[in-house]
């Protein structure tokens, strides 16, 4: 190790921010895996995107982690740039769903193990007291299936930087053209040089009268916070036995119901709708299918975006800038009870609409002088509010890993845990979506019902 050559990689504050305590691992369920054709792509992309060989480290004198980043032209045979472990079980089956265009079900999460390691760590204080390399494969082989997991430490990449990795694997394994992200080496990381610079500047208005919606649903990481929101998630958890499971529609259902969005939005002259912000608004009206009329509670929406797109107005370099560089979105809490009168399209509509006036440097700015110094940020929980965190992380090209066979499930874990009501949403390569969340086993029941609904031909939320 002394021998080599290294640059450091600063991290900013939004790696810091209660990310660096967690892990993150996506899993592939295929039915054959080429093992030694998979560990030498992952080789090959971490040998071209040299970060990914990097390790964290503590800057006792800064307080903060950074990565230290091997660049000798050659590692030492002793280095290792890469975890890889595979587990045979060759007894052992998963139950394997047919993911056709016009599926509609509710799928069961094959267990962790499959997919992640025991020793895979998880924060990056774990990381760096371990010197464990960035990115773990883990490969479980069974009896009618292969399981692949892909684990990160969080406090270093978010799902976009996560995606940029599994292209590259993707595009060694598959003989693509990948060209890896920037390596940018300095003493200063661009996005806590930007939101410092952002925190500074005069507001072009009121922080706090720019920010109605957010000030109500998150709050700061106080003692009195986290009580509260342990004990919702406990109660959650123990007495509605809340469970994650995925929601899966199809390529095919997906666009039929996308088609009368675009007519919903055509006759009353409103904005299109994307797919993800109709798999938000689908999945809150088959929740919530048979409490709207008699519910007094309330529900509040946030949404996570990347920032990249926004901030590369100021840096071009942000298009390829790896790490943690997401935002919150929030819409005003809506009656649960107004649910049921509300349209498909027009809960969509305000999911979208929430979204494009948040898309710009004003709302970042906003966001970053409430909440500096805060160490992150806790979604408000308390009696009569169902507190929702959405992550669409389609766009990160997760799905894109070609393994060579069909794609039977791709699933995301947030380690040590993901608290309930978080939604991840993600594509299969077959061009299905699966929508994950952990909810009530009552609610699950209504998913399942708005779904049979659906296969008797019938509009489920009429």
């Amino acid at each position: 190790m002394s021998t080599l050559d290294f640059i450091v990689v600063q991290l900013s504050g939004l790696d810091h921010n209660g990310v660096h305590n967690a892990g993150a691992t996506f899993g592939y369920v295929v039915k054959t895996v080429d093992v030694a054709a998979l560990q030498k792509a992952a080789q090959h992309t971490v040998n071209k995107w040299r970060l990914l060989a990097g390790r964290v480290e503590w800057d006792a004198a800064k307080k903060t982690y950074h990565i230290r980043v091997p660049v000798s032209e050659s590692l030492p045979k002793d280095y290792a740039s890469i975890e890889f472990t595979t587990t045979m079980f060759p007894s052992l089956s998963l139950s394997l769903p047919s993911l056709d265009e016009d599926s509609r079900q509710v799928l069961e999460r094959p267990p962790l193990t499959y997919f992640r390691a025991r020793a895979t760590p998880s924060s990056l204080s774990a990381y760096a007291a371990q010197c464990f390399p960035l990115m773990a494969i883990h490969v479980s082989l069974m009896e009618n299936c292969a399981c692949v997991g892909i684990s990160f430490p969080h406090g270093v990449f978010d799902a976009t930087g996560m995606g940029m990795a599994i292209r590259g694997v993707n595009a060694a394994l598959n003989d693509l053209d990948w060209i890896p992200p920037m390596l940018n080496a300095s003493n200063i990381n661009i996005l806590e040089n930007t939101l410092s610079n952002l925190r500074e500047a005069d507001s072009m208005e009121s922080v706090l009268s720019g920010l109605p919606n957010l000030r109500m649903a998150v709050v700061p990481p106080t003692i009195v916070n986290l009580l509260s929101f342990w004990f919702s998630m406990a109660f959650e958890m123990l007495w509605h036995k809340s469970t994650t499971r995925g929601v899966h529609l199809g390529g095919r259902t997906v666009e039929h119901i996308m088609v009368r969005m675009r007519k919903e939005s055509e006759e009353s002259g409103k904005p299109l709708v994307s797919k993800g912000d109709m798999l938000i608004a689908w999945l809150l009206k088959a929740v919530y299918l048979e409490e709207g009329c008699n519910s007094p509670n309330k529900i509040s929406i946030n949404s996570v975006f990347s920032v990249r797109r926004i901030l590369s107005e100021i840096n071009p370099e942000f298009e390829q800038y790896p790490h943690n560089a997401i935002t919150p979105v929030t819409l005003p809490f809506i009656d649960i009870r107004s649910l049921p009168s509300m349209s498909l399209y027009e809960l969509a509509l305000r999911h979208r609409e929430s979204l494009n006036e948040s898309r710009n440097i004003a709302h970042i700015q906003r966001v970053e002088k409430w909440t500096h110094g805060w160490g992150g940020i806790v979604p408000l929980r308390r009696r009569q509010l169902d507190s929702w965190l959405f992550s669409n992380q389609v766009l990160s090209g997760i799905e894109t890993l070609d393994l060579g066979s069909e794609q039977l499930g791709l699933w995301f874990w947030g380690t040590p845990f993901v608290p309930d009501h978080c939604v991840a949403i993600n594509k299969l390569r077959d061009g299905g979506y699966l929508v994950q969340a952990g909810v009530r086993a009552s609610r699950w029941r209504a998913i399942e019902k708005a779904l049979e609904r659906m296969e008797g031909g019938l509009d489920p939320f009429v």
